[in-house]
């Protein structure tokens, strides 16, 4: 087989597309936290390429001015983004023999993920796809309320 170049943009969007679908079809969390998390994750770093903000950091940021607020310390970054990601990353390793199971809610996480990666495509400006735009819809009018 012949070697191809694939561009990481394109397979963000790719993945990104996927977990919606998956989202739709409502019957895997899992894969829906993975694939959209590495779609956000690319997706994030490309918005820094273009200087631009990316959905972690500015829910970083933004925590972290809430926090220095009502209690007055800082609120370390690293420690903040371990958490939003824990999810995405605890299943996907599997660090020891005491790292068999995992605790969160996965539907709020997988929304949360999607919602992240979301945010950086339409943060890019990229030509909106069905899929983001069913998903965007769907948040809209079952999460806002709009």
């Amino acid at each position: 087989m012949a070697e191809e170049t694939y561009e990481k943009l394109d397979i963000a969007c790719q993945q990104l597309n996927t977990a919606i679908d998956l989202f739709f079809e409502g019957v895997n969390h899992f894969s829906v936290i993975t694939l959209a998390g590495a779609a956000e994750e690319i997706l994030g770093r490309y918005m820094e390429l273009v200087g631009k903000q990316s959905s972690l950091d500015g829910i970083v940021k933004g925590t972290a001015l809430v926090h220095k607020h009502l209690y007055g310390e800082d609120l370390p970054h690293k420690e903040f983004k371990f958490r939003a990601n824990m999810a995405r990353n605890s299943i996907k390793h599997l660090d020891s023999d005491e790292d068999l199971n995992v605790t969160f809610d996965s539907k709020e996480e997988m929304i949360d993920m999607l919602v992240r990666a979301t945010d950086n495509y339409f943060g890019l400006e990229i030509p909106e796809s069905d899929q983001v735009q069913k998903f965007n819809e769907w948040y809209m009018e079952n999460v806002v309320g709009v």
